[in-house]
């Protein structure tokens, strides 16, 4: 497992968790189409599904029915990409919802969104080799650019410079980055759109106990590993958007490096987050969260049949359930079913999934 990968997952994180954040790097996360991407298309592997109905069911405090159920569709291509969503309006109109457009190498290329079958907003992709994009532009109903991301990269592949664009042509922000040795990162910069350097991230520390100095906009991180018989420990450390100290550590096991736990820790050595996992991301067990006095905040488990599927997740909050998940499959594996059901043990909602399949 790369440190770097894992460490890009949490900053990245962080920064869309804490909007006041100096983000580190300039990634790209569309929400409005993440839903639409993942759910329910985890399992669907080979199975040539062309069509998948989902009926959503809302339900009232005391467990019945809320009212009409909404229905939408998403459609796959012979690959299992997602390219179409359509929904039924509250007169039951079918509507457009979403598409998306992919190359040759599988890469999308537009993805467009709808309302009310109205075009709203498109974005667009170009990449400068597989997985690796060159430009992102977004553009309004009427082809006019609302903002626009950029990305240049040296020789081994690694990201040297990126910009933010507003309205296409007025620059936002631009990131620079040094590197040691191939893609070893070295030292990172932010700055704003008059050039103004906002932000420093440097990497010299590289050994536990090493002190970590606050500097005006320069943020030291710090890396070191630990080894045991069974697993292997990777430490960050560095500091948050207030200037606190946070470590970040990741156990893997020591025999293929699989993931075990990863958890963060306060300026004082406190828990601040633990999740687990059955030595795969894919297979998170439980995430949870504590306060400054040891005592857990809340906590979210998971279940799982023949170590695959996700059968229920069970959300506690001072130690009394919260909220309830219950997921269903038919024999192929394939999601029919998710409920949840609230404090008082009864549905809140529930969607329902029928597939068509090409053969």
């Amino acid at each position: 497992m790369n440190l770097k990968i894992t460490l890009w997952a949490v900053f990245a994180f962080n920064s869309f968790t804490n909007l006041n954040a100096q983000e580190q790097f300039n990634d790209f996360w569309d929400w409005s189409t993440y839903y639409f991407i993942v759910y329910p298309t985890k399992n669907m592997g080979n199975k040539d599904v062309s069509e998948v109905k989902m009926i959503h069911q809302g339900y009232k405090r005391s467990g019945k029915p809320s009212k009409k159920p909404g229905i939408s569709f998403k459609k796959f291509d012979e690959n299992g990409r997602p390219v179409e969503m359509l929904y039924t309006d509250k007169k039951g109109i079918l509507r457009k919802g979403i598409t998306m457009v992919y190359d040759q190498n599988g890469q999308k290329t537009h993805i467009e969104l709808y309302r009310k079958s109205v075009l709203r907003h498109k974005t667009s992709f170009t990449y400068a080799s597989k997985g690796k994009y060159s430009e992102i532009i977004n553009t309004n109903k009427d082809g006019e650019i609302n903002w626009k991301s950029t990305w240049t990269y040296n020789a081994d592949g690694c990201v040297t410079e990126s910009a933010k664009f507003k309205k296409g042509t007025k620059l936002k922000r631009r990131w620079t980055y040094e590197y040691y040795d191939k893609c070893k990162l070295a030292r990172s910069f932010l700055y704003n759109g008059r050039g103004k350097l906002k932000n420093t991230w440097s990497y010299d520390c590289k050994e536990e106990g090493q002190k970590l100095e606050k500097k005006k906009n320069e943020i030291q991180v710090c890396y070191w590993e630990q080894s045991s018989i069974d697993y292997i420990t990777k430490v960050a450390q560095t500091f948050d958007e207030k200037g606190k100290l946070v470590k970040y550590v990741s156990k893997f096991t020591a025999k293929d490096t699989l993931p075990v736990e990863h958890t963060t820790y306060d300026e004082k050595d406190r828990l601040v987050t633990r999740y687990t996992y059955n030595k795969s991301w894919d297979l998170q067990t439980s995430r949870s969260r504590y306060k400054k006095n040891g005592k857990q905040l809340w906590e979210v488990t998971y279940e799982y049949m023949n170590d695959s599927l996700l059968v229920r997740e069970i959300s506690t909050r001072k130690g009394k359930i919260d909220e309830r998940t219950e997921y269903a499959y038919n024999s192929e594996s394939l999601l029919t079913q998710k409920k949840v059901f609230g404090t008082n043990g009864k549905p809140r909602f529930a969607i329902n999934m029928e597939y068509v399949t090409r053969k």
